[in-house]
């Protein structure tokens, strides 16, 4: 798979060469319908349709930040996301705050 920014370069063309719908409220219910498709083939236990749908989710949502987010870079929010889960303090959830935090 290409890195998250290439994805996003793909969808913007895709999008602009086929004239589609990229306005925010079309790309917001597109994603919700990936996210759905992803979760039933999680639920459906079918492996080649889960990276199938997981892809289809990246790809809507690279798209779906490029309109306000041309200067967030998602190659280098991935990775802080992924350095941050590796920190040594143990994530849990606190019911009282409703989220997660760091013990």
């Amino acid at each position: 798979m290409p890195t998250l920014e290439r994805c996003k370069e793909i969808a913007v063309e895709q999008a602009e060469a086929k004239e589609w719908d990229n306005s925010t409220i079309w790309l917001k219910k597109k994603f919700r319908h990936e996210v759905n498709e992803f979760l039933r083939s999680i639920d459906k236990r079918n492996p080649r349709n889960v990276v199938k749908e997981f892809a289809d989710v990246v790809v809507v949502g690279t798209q779906l930040t490029h309109k306000k987010a041309k200067r967030w870079n998602l190659d280098f929010a991935y990775n802080s996301k992924i350095k941050d889960n590796y920190k040594k303090k143990k994530k849990t959830w606190d019911s009282k705050k409703k989220k997660v935090v760091r013990k």
